[in-house]
């Protein structure tokens, strides 16, 4: 991993590394099945922006929560549109993305193991920006938990075709207490990462979780069941801590659903969000749930632009005036 990174980062990446977490499903009748997808996988990709990336104060922070496709969705563009947008009313805007289906390539990730059982390949545009080299260019903290390899790779090639894909929160603000959490076995593996966000300037730090979910739905409800627990942990633990959760909750019924409900039962649905679809077929499969209220949140919108992905992003916006009045 430190090939990756300049001297700069080093002792950054060390404090961050000290404490980060990685907290494995209890173990059950899914106990061997996890392990096996576990070891198709890299390690966690977590590194520090360069110091000098982050020195400026910002004057809003934007938080999206967003299905990339596996390489497919155009996160930079998304970036620079949001940027500049927040430019044209004065502000110097903060950003945490909370994606799913994000995608780590290289040689970290070992050689696919004969007859283990993986998931076929999705790689809708290649070449691609993978999450490190997306961390790099837009001069990002990144960390990322795989969840499952993406297809077995040739098994006689260097190491440059293999690829894993999961969760990852990026941030142009300091990211701290990173925490890899596995989630119970349902059709796939799944890892949900959370992290603690400190603003520039004088605004509170946040925690802050990206998710994913199943597609079937037993293992759906056992994973929301899960999350939601552990979400009630935190909340009871940190109660004073602000949380914004982004999840793809793969609820086919939108907020009618059992799993948006089990999840629910944790934490809010983030305030001013519009219910528009975020999938296809006029499905919103996506969600933002948080423990601010509206006085906190100025604006929760679903793009109508997919941006290459096949799913549409959630940004939540927030103004510093607004998030410093924070307790």
């Amino acid at each position: 991993m430190n090939r990756l990174l300049g001297p700069v980062v080093d002792l950054v990446l060390i404090v961050m590394l000290s404490a980060c977490h990685h907290r494995l499903a209890p173990p059950g009748d899914d106990a061997s099945e996890l392990a096996a997808w576990r070891a198709e996988v890299g390690p966690p990709v977590i590194f520090a922006a360069a110091a000098g990336d982050v020195t400026a104060p910002i004057t809003q922070l934007i938080v999206v929560s967003w299905n990339v496709h596996v390489g497919g969705g155009r996160v930079v563009e998304l970036v620079e549109w949001l940027r500049r947008r927040a430019a044209a009313g004065g502000l110097n805007a903060g950003f945490v993305l909370l994606l799913q289906e994000a995608y780590r390539a290289g040689g970290e990730i070992p050689p696919h193991t004969p007859g283990a059982r993986v998931p076929g390949t999705i790689r809708p545009v290649r070449p691609a920006l993978d999450v490190t080299a997306l961390g790099r260019y837009l001069r990002m903290s990144v960390a990322y938990f795989p969840s499952m390899r993406n297809g077995e790779g040739n098994p006689g090639a260097a190491g440059d075709d293999r690829e894993d894909r999961g969760s990852a929160i990026l941030s142009t603000d300091p990211m701290t207490d990173v925490e890899g959490i596995e989630l119970p076995f349902g059709k796939q593996r799944r890892v949900a990462v959370a992290a603690t966000i400190t603003p520039r300037g004088a605004l509170p730090a946040l925690r802050v979780i990206a998710a994913h979910l199943d597609t079937i739905s037993q293992g759906q409800r056992r994973q929301a069941d899960d999350l939601a627990r552990r979400i009630t942990e935190l909340r009871t633990s940190r109660p004073s801590l602000p949380l914004i959760v982004g999840v793809d909750a793969n609820a086919f019924f939108g907020t009618r659903d059992a799993v948006f409900k089990r999840l629910q039962t944790a934490v809010q649905l983030a305030p001013n969000c519009d219910t528009r679809s975020t999938a296809a077929f006029g499905r919103r499969l996506d969600f933002v749930f948080s423990t601010l209220d509206s006085s906190h949140i100025r604006s929760c919108e679903t793009l109508p632009e997919k941006y290459g992905s096949d799913h549409r992003p959630i940004v939540v916006t927030m103004a510093s005036a607004v998030l410093d009045e924070l307790p």
